[in-house]
């Protein structure tokens, strides 16, 4: 920059205040531009200007806090300009100036002309123990510049890098010349470095400067130690958000965010001991955020409505209506609108649930053959869900051998028209389980094995392994769980016992009576049904001659029929055996 062009004065180190925090002593540092001699030099110090303060400097002086401590020793700087000026020298379009618009002395930020995007960077590189808290610094810009217009210069802090993440950013404008005071008050991580950018995003570069950066290093970390909520779920009542920060002596910032843009906490929390707390009232699913330094941050959300549980009575709809009945519980109890949808069709089940538990019941058509029931109170998007099948009949597509098949018999399934692609399947299920929630008691792929392979759009497989029990059979897709056909339903049961035989002791004639004489047993009775053929079911199509005789104990009991006069030809006899009845 030319003699004619505003002057950059020397920097000084100036230690304002003092603190002791822990086993490192410190003093809060303001670098001035007091001690320059000359403008359009190269910023004195090289990169690191202002670096570990540790004593007074040929173009600065440091101060001693009240402690006797001397600047921030634990934090490093490095300036960086870019834009190149012609006396910009090693720090790349960073000089001295003095007696700026008479001001006094500043650091000039070289550009390269009218508008741009020259940049400038301070990064505060603190040791592992402490972190750099950024107060504030000065912009100045010069009364009436040759390009006119406003001078803006957008401000970003940058995690570790130039290129870091943005953690804090910030936007200062001049229409006429003159000095802002800039507060980020930022405060980095234990041992993170963070880079202060200037971007010129208008007016001359040539006629910015900056001074009086104030900063400081942080060993006594605040953190926030605890943040919570009195509910998790809205239910029309205030509602407390409630916040510890650990030595809030070391907070510049505390922001509480709803959604709709942060607000100063500060006010709200106690600067001794660091409790605060508010009050909300959110009508819909709201997730609040509170930001310590603007770094440090954690989450409490709190749902307009919530969901307990959703069961149903049946995983398998059976014929002919193919109904379940759902239960379920939702929060809060008193939601104002609770919800089952069954994929297609939205049902409002707000006048089925208490009020008063939140419990709630009704019966539901299960419309597909794969239905998913989903439960949301308040439509706050947290559910709940059950999935039940739809019972389908044995058809010339899908089938089943027989609804009750005796324990070690085979069960055949067959099916025709389908897809048949190589990993297509059939699975058996017990009714009590759902595909890929549990796992199949048999299965085979359509060829008839567990290795996939082949076209069988129609074919039948066996199964005979399968315990007595309730099942379903159903075809499914492409090693997944899409039911193309079923469920088909059937039983596997014990064969029916063998009835047992009564032992007849004597079967003797006298005239025209005829006696039976039986092994029987104590309290039981008996019941003999009578025929002159063998014809026909006997409980059905013969003659009960005797019902309810009486046992005579464990030993024989008898009866005597009188066949008339003209007894028939043939005669059979049917003995049956019944526990008694006790009174």
């Amino acid at each position: 920059m030319s003699t004619t062009s505003p002057l950059l004065r020397n920097l000084c180190l100036t230690v304002l205040a003092s603190v002791a925090c822990h086993s490192t002593l410190h003093a809060t540092t303001a670098i001035h531009s007091d001690g320059f001699t000359a403008s359009n030099q190269p910023l004195p110090g090289k990169p690191n200007y202002g670096s570990n303060v540790a004593a007074t400097g040929t173009n600065w002086t440091a101060s001693m806090g009240s402690t006797g401590v001397t600047g921030t020793p634990n934090i490093q700087l490095v300036w960086d300009g870019e834009g190149g000026g012609g006396n910009s020298g090693a720090n790349g379009g960073l000089d001295t100036y003095i007696s700026w618009n008479g001001r006094g002395n500043v650091v000039q930020l070289d550009g390269t002309g009218t508008g741009g995007t020259a940049n400038t960077y301070i990064s505060f590189v603190p040791s592992a123990a402490v972190a750099a808290k950024i107060t504030s610094f000065d912009l100045d810009a010069w009364s009436g510049w040759p390009a006119g217009g406003n001078m803006t210069v957008e401000w970003t802090i940058r995690n570790a890098t130039k290129a870091g993440t943005v953690l804090a950013t910030g936007s200062w404008t001049r229409t006429t010349g003159g000095r802002d005071t800039v507060s980020p008050a930022f405060t980095g991580a234990p041992g993170q470095t963070v880079v202060l950018q200037l971007t010129r995003t208008a007016g001359n570069g040539d006629y910015l400067a900056m001074d009086n950066l104030v900063f400081d290093e942080i060993t006594n970390i605040p953190s926030i130690v605890s943040f919570a909520s009195s509910a998790l779920i809205a239910d029309g009542n205030p509602i407390s958000l409630d916040w510890e920060i650990g030595n809030i002596a070391g907070a510049s910032s505390l922001t509480l965010d709803d959604g709709n843009g942060p607000v100063n906490a500060l006010p709200l929390t106690d600067s001794q001991t660091g409790f605060g707390g508010t009050t909300v009232t959110p009508a819909a699913n709201t997730t609040y955020t509170l930001t310590l330094n603007g770094t440090s941050s954690t989450q409490v959300t709190i749902l307009s409505g919530s969901t307990v549980s959703l069961t149903s009575n049946a995983r398998v709809a059976a014929a002919p209506n193919h109904e379940v009945t759902l239960t379920w519980q939702v929060l809060p109890p008193n939601a104002a609108l609770v919800t089952v949808s069954d994929g297609t069709t939205v049902h409002n089940v707000t006048a089925d649930t208490d009020s008063g538990t939140g419990i709630g019941s009704r019966i539901f058509t299960v419309p597909s053959a794969s239905t998913v029931f989903t439960l949301e109170a308040n439509g706050s998007g947290v559910t709940r869900t059950v999935r039940v099948l739809r019972q389908e009949s044995s058809s010339a597509d899908f089938s089943v051998n027989a609804a009750t098949i005796p324990v070690g018999s085979p069960v055949t399934v067959a099916w025709a028209n389908a897809a048949g692609g190589a990993t297509d399947w059939i699975g058996i299920y017990r009714t009590t389980d759902i595909p890929q929630l549990q796992v199949s008691t048999q299965w085979n792929y359509l060829n008839g094995t567990r290795t996939s392979g082949g076209s069988v759009p129609a074919g039948s497989m066996s199964f005979s392994t399968l315990p007595v029990g309730d099942y379903y059979a159903c075809l499914l897709l492409n090693d997944g769980y899409e039911i193309a056909q079923g469920p088909v339903l059937f039983s596997v049961v014990n064969p029916p016992p063998e009835p047992e035989i009564i032992r007849m002791v004597d079967v003797r004639r006298n005239g025209s009576q005829f006696t039976l004489e039986w092994a029987s047993k104590t309290d039981h009775v008996y019941d003999i049904y009578a025929s002159d053929s063998l014809d026909g079911d006997p409980l059905q199509d013969w003659t009960r001659i005797a019902d309810d005789i009486t046992a005579e104990g464990d030993g024989t009991t008898s009866h005597t029929e009188d066949l008339g006069a003209t007894p028939p030809p043939r005669r059979f006899y049917k003995v049956y055996e019944y526990a008694a009845t006790l009174p």
